[in-house]
């Protein structure tokens, strides 16, 4: 072979070396993956901008449903004191014997040992004229029988007329429950 064949030749062979890669680089699909890692970004966005909104409409139903439930329960204390004074029943006398009706329906019930009492306070309801609340207040009151807890405080209930709950804790320990409650009893202050 002559030198201006081989140098023809090694021109060609780069020629086409370079036009193989260029053509190579061209086979490539870049837009394709750069288009579609965008989108793939563009949705991850758009569900986080959807789940924020979703949390921040459920804390305002949850909110929605909170207030909805006091104003139930706070409608149905004033239907029951407004039907109690209309009615002229005892809702609202004085107990003078509460811890006594309490001991009995721990008897009656069979929880032992007795509930203790361990204070007793004295409110004034706000927007209720005339009325007064006392506050009874039982502390590690524990039975290993679930029943009997919730029974005392059934029979608390229909012993004493007019008696409410404001506060009841029941925890389950190692071998038996802990209950912490208050009865709130409404009465007239004079």
């Amino acid at each position: 072979m002559s030198e201006h064949n081989e140098s023809e030749i090694t021109v060609s062979r780069g020629e086409l070396a370079a036009r193989a890669a260029a053509q190579a680089q061209r086979n490539k699909p870049k837009g394709v993956l750069i288009l579609g890692a965008l989108v793939l970004l563009g949705g991850l966005v758009f569900m986080m901008v959807g789940r924020s909104a979703l949390a921040g409409a459920e804390r305002e139903r949850s909110s929605e449903l909170s207030t909805a439930s006091t104003v139930l329960r706070q409608k149905a204390k004033l239907e029951a004191h407004l039907g109690a004074e209309s009615a002229g029943d005892n809702r609202f006398e004085r107990v003078t014997n509460f811890t006594t009706r309490a001991d009995s329906a721990a008897q009656s019930v069979g929880l032992t040992p007795v509930p203790m009492l361990r204070s007793q306070t004295q409110r004034n309801p706000a927007g209720q004229e005339g009325i007064i609340e006392q506050v009874y207040r039982y502390e590690n009151v524990t039975s290993r029988d679930l029943e009997a807890l919730i029974g005392w405080v059934a029979q608390v209930r229909s012993m004493v007329p007019g008696v409410e709950i404001s506060r009841l804790e029941l925890t389950p320990q190692r071998s038996q429950w802990r209950l912490l409650i208050e009865f709130v009893k409404p009465e007239f202050s004079s």
